[in-house]
């Protein structure tokens, strides 16, 4: 079997915003739609985007920005009837990884040191009865990691949640083209490419990272304080009855 990943939604500038519903769990029941978001860099909405999300049901932004990324502002920051949230995760590249290690080593320095801001995170997923939108720089990495985690707590198989995290890569593209000339244009050599890519092994490994150690992201989830009860509130956010 085939498994595709949700598209973005149209969006002139800002990238990578999709839904997390929509997908078909273990046992064939779906995932709601209009509940959670998943996305990249928000400050590049339009007036008129950010109306189009609170029509869609959004009305919560939970930031994972660190506030080096923060050059400019979350749309939801300071609004009269949104509510934001910042958490910022603030996981670090080893560039001396071997090629195709670098982004595993992110994943697991984020799973493993920064356990309290992942367990707040799911918190406020689980207790926020609106829709809500989590989201990083690029919608990729740490945005990712969440998907992952709450995707899994539904249910939702490997191969699914593989394909999720992947599609980051071609949704990002020309904003990745960009990025790398500015780099290179401001004196940044030899940049790997591979921090900017998806792989669908690296999702694949950071499963079997947390398999092994935690007999899966569930477990995980538990290890680091997410309570059963929370993690049934994600589950009822999410599962269609």
């Amino acid at each position: 079997m085939t498994y595709t990943a949700n598209a973005p939604m149209d969006f002139k500038i800002a990238n990578n915003i999709r839904e997390l519903g929509g997908y078909v769990n273990k046992d064939g029941v779906s995932l709601k739609k209009h509940r959670l978001l998943r996305g990249g860099d928000l400050s590049l909405l339009t007036d008129n985007e950010l109306s189009c999300l609170e029509d869609y049901g959004i009305r919560a932004s939970i930031d994972l920005r660190s506030s080096m990324e923060k050059k400019s502002t979350d749309p939801f920051y300071d609004h009269n009837y949104l509510v934001y949230y910042a958490i910022p995760i603030e996981g670090s590249v080893d560039l001396k990884c071997k090629p195709k290690d670098l982004l595993y080593t992110l994943y697991i320095d984020i799973l493993e040191n920064h356990q309290d801001a992942l367990r707040r995170e799911l918190r406020i997923i689980s207790g926020e009865d609106d829709g809500i939108i989590f989201h990083c720089s690029a919608g990729k990495d740490r945005t990712g990691l969440t998907a992952m985690l709450i995707l899994a707590a539904c249910d939702v198989c490997e191969e699914q949640i593989i394909a999720d995290y992947a599609a980051s890569g071609e949704n990002n593209k020309e904003v990745t083209a960009k990025q790398l000339k500015q780099l290179e244009e401001s004196g940044l050599k030899h940049i790997p490419v591979e921090i900017f890519e998806s792989d669908p092994n690296t999702m694949r490994r950071t499963l079997d990272y947390l398999d092994e150690r935690y007999d899966g992201p569930v477990n995980y989830m538990r290890a680091i304080g997410v309570t059963d009860e929370e993690i049934e509130n994600i589950r009822k956010k999410m599962l269609e009855e």
